[in-house]
């Protein structure tokens, strides 16, 4: 398993919402994709299954709630298929897995 944990939610971008003299009423973070970020860990994980001779790849994300971020991802994951080589045909599937 290869896990993006560099950007998305994990940059740190967050602050506190004051509501009714409660300076931490509401919590908010923001999550900061960028196309060369998700080129990069798409990339390798695609690299890495050819090198451990794997013939599947399943990219999983949140494009259906999470639209421009996991959208983002989504949207190279497919380019990035089209790419590999002809002996490699991963499998991407666009699908959230249940909890």
């Amino acid at each position: 398993m290869i896990r993006e944990n560099t950007e998305g939610l994990y940059v740190g971008v967050e602050a506190f919402i004051a509501i009714d003299g409660d300076p931490k009423a509401v919590a908010q973070s923001m999550a900061i994709v960028t196309r060369k970020g998700c080129e990069r860990i798409i990339r390798y994980a695609f690299d890495y299954a050819v090198k451990q001779g794997r013939k599947k790849v399943t990219i999983c994300h949140k494009a259906n709630i999470l639209k421009a971020v996991s959208g983002l991802f989504s949207k190279w994951g497919k380019a990035s298929r089209r790419s590999t080589p002809r002996t490699f045909r991963p499998t991407i599937s666009l699908s959230t897995p249940a909890p």
